[in-house]
């Protein structure tokens, strides 16, 4: 007797209900950041070194240019901003990771919490409501990718600004199919 069950391997339902997406914030404010570093930097071994002469401490300006550049060096990894979402096994879990180095998960929610996956553009008016939290793990560009998921979370009605992929949604739509609109994400 043939079995006509298909079987479905491990990995193919991994791949069905899994999805991770990395998303790296490159705006003005990002730019803006950078300079004022910079700024920052010269001007307080400007400064500082102005009075260092004025007092006959030079033999102090090299600390100080040494100790400037590592604090430059540290605030800098603060201007690579980036976002991953991974959802699996139900869970959307959202990270920051900061300089492409050292990573913080800053949220998680559970799929059966969703009420809606959609576009921004196609529901203009959720950028006017007010929700009880309102989180932006998006690039900050508003494009035909950026879109909110509705959910209720631990305050109430919360609300995430996230960019997709295709994939993204297809695995929310694994989970929730009910509450997901694609948009024009192909």
């Amino acid at each position: 007797m043939a079995n006509n069950i298909r079987n479905i391997s491990e990995e193919d339902k991994l791949r069905a209900n899994y999805a991770e997406y990395l998303v790296k914030q490159d705006g003005m404010k990002t730019k803006l950041v950078k300079v004022g570093i910079i700024l920052f930097t010269i001007l307080l071994i400007g400064g500082i070194g102005t009075i260092l002469f004025a007092f006959s401490f030079a033999w102090a300006m090299l600390p100080l240019c040494v100790g400037s550049m590592a604090l430059c060096w540290f605030l800098w990894r603060f201007t690579c901003l980036e976002y991953e979402y991974i959802i699996i096994s139900a869970t959307v879990e959202f990270h920051r990771i900061y300089g492409e180095r050292s990573r913080k998960k800053v949220h998680e929610i559970k799929t059966s919490d969703i009420e809606k996956v959609a576009p921004v553009h196609a529901h203009p008016e959720v950028m006017d409501t007010d929700y009880a939290a309102i989180y932006d793990f998006s690039d900050g560009k508003h494009g035909e990718d950026f879109f909110y998921i509705l959910y209720n979370g631990a305050k109430g009605k919360e609300i995430i600004y996230i960019n997709v992929i295709k994939k993204t949604l297809d695995v929310f739509k694994y989970y929730k199919a009910s509450a997901v609109e694609y948009g024009n994400i192909k």
